[in-house]
């Protein structure tokens, strides 16, 4: 019998999409799958996919959702596999919910209030270790923020739109995070039905 639903942690980078899911995995004991590893695996070996990190979120969305199904769904019901997973690689309006039923529970990280600069502050000043934002230089790190910035703000209107789980991590990143945590236990709640 399965013990939770699949949650799927979706959001912009640096919303802090990592760190929720470690904490629900841990407090659950069930394993954490870092989705956009696939991604780097599919740069890495398969680039005529287009499913690399540099590609347009939309494309690199649309190019990587059904393997990302297909493997949600066989790790799910062939090897009978609780965990949660988290990526930047998923957008909230091309979901197919009504192929993935409610035995998937999805949640949304980004961070719609805040400026370019704000971020870039809080990412220099608050690094992750092995923290990719170290090797880019601020006037990049600032035009990709204000990318996900916007991005931030779709995705919490689309999700607003489609019923499902956003939180804003804009400001009291620590708070926002415990609101998330407490949020998605409640979304992996399952009954078997």
């Amino acid at each position: 019998m399965r013990r939770y639903r699949t949650l799927i942690i979706g959001g912009v980078a640096r919303a802090g999409k990592s760190i929720l899911a470690q904490r629900v995995a841990e407090r659950l004991n069930i394993s954490r799958i870092p989705g956009d590893s696939f991604v780097s695996t599919f740069e890495g070996l398969y680039p005529e996919h287009g499913i690399c990190h540099d590609a347009a979120h939309e494309i690199i969305c649309q190019n990587v959702q059904e393997f990302f199904i297909r493997f949600w769904k066989s790790s799910r019901w062939d090897e009978n596999y609780d965990f949660v997973f988290d990526t930047f690689h998923i957008h909230p309006r091309l979901l197919p919910l009504e192929r993935l039923g409610p035995e998937y529970a999805f949640l949304f990280l980004g961070y719609a209030e805040l400026s370019p600069e704000a971020m870039l502050l809080r990412a220099r000043t608050h690094p992750n270790p092995n923290d990719w934002t170290r090797e880019r230089g601020d006037a990049e790190l600032l035009s990709l923020f204000a990318n996900w910035i916007a991005l931030s703000g779709e995705f919490r209107d689309v999700c607003a739109a489609r019923g499902l789980a956003y939180i804003d991590t804009s400001h009291d990143f620590e708070g926002a995070q415990n609101t998330a945590f407490t949020r998605a236990l409640e979304l992996m709640k399952w009954d078997g039905t």
